[in-house]
């Protein structure tokens, strides 16, 4: 689905390459600084790389008009704040803009498009409330909304969940995975909280000082080792229910 060879980018970047499946979830973890939300910058082509190159179902990134580009990939950033106070079913429907010409109206497709977008995410009760007055987890939702209003099949989320409180954390992740299981659709997502990207990745990247340092293994001690690296700190790891949970050691 998607593949990055040896992607450079000024001193942020550097030496990066790793592919994705098709419908698969995979994760970026990594501390502060350490280049994530630069590398999801390149990926959906708002900024240039100076070297490497990003391939989209085998065809270079570059090779893509915008419209082409963007009926394939989303991006739903890790901030958003609108210049003008949208409704969220506006806001949604902005999701079709590749699939219109210049000054075109929406046609018929395009509002059932934004229509069956925020049913999947049972957001309807909401289409007419101003974006900018949802809470943080609402509006991580709508802008999710908007991705599947464009029918990308490869999908990048930056901290989607940043702000949020734990029980929102959850929610606003298993909601994203479900749809990604049920739609094969593509993910990749940047996130901090490692036992979040174990419960639902299918594969997670580390990423330190604009370097991948690898993928985290699946055995609780080698994660334990592997998260001691990334982050400098004591970790203490467990199994539960076949999966691998973790927490910064007191001690």
């Amino acid at each position: 689905m998607l593949e990055v060879k040896e992607l450079h980018y000024k001193h942020i970047l550097k030496d990066i390459s790793f592919a994705v499946k098709e419908g698969e979830i995979l994760v970026v973890l990594g501390p502060n600084g350490a280049g994530k939300t630069t590398l999801f910058r390149c990926l959906a082509r708002l900024i240039k790389p100076d070297r490497g190159k990003i391939f989209l179902l085998g065809r270079p990134l570059e090779d893509y008009s915008p419209k082409e580009l963007y009926r394939l990939m989303a991006l739903c950033p890790q901030h958003f704040r609108p210049e003008f106070s949208y409704k969220v079913y506006t806001f949604v429907l902005m999701g079709r803009t590749p699939y219109l010409s210049p000054l075109a109206q929406p046609r018929k497709k395009d509002f059932e498009a934004a229509q069956k977008a925020l049913k999947i995410l049972g957001l309807e009760h909401l289409a007419e409330r101003p974006f900018s007055e949802l809470s943080g987890g609402q509006q991580r939702l709508v802008s999710v909304a908007r991705a599947l209003a464009q029918e990308a099949s490869l999908i990048l989320l930056d901290e989607p969940t940043a702000f949020l409180d734990l029980r929102h954390q959850f929610l606003v992740m298993k909601k994203i995975c479900q749809l990604a299981r049920q739609n094969n659709l593509s993910l990749v997502l940047n996130l901090h909280d490692p036992n979040l990207a174990l419960l639902f990745a299918d594969r997670i990247l580390t990423i330190k000082n604009g370097r991948l340092m690898g993928e985290l293994p699946k055995n609780p001690e080698k994660v334990q080792i592997a998260l001691e690296k990334l982050y400098e700190i004591p970790f203490v790891s467990f199994s539960y229910q076949e999966r691998t949970l973790v927490f910064p050691s007191p001690v």
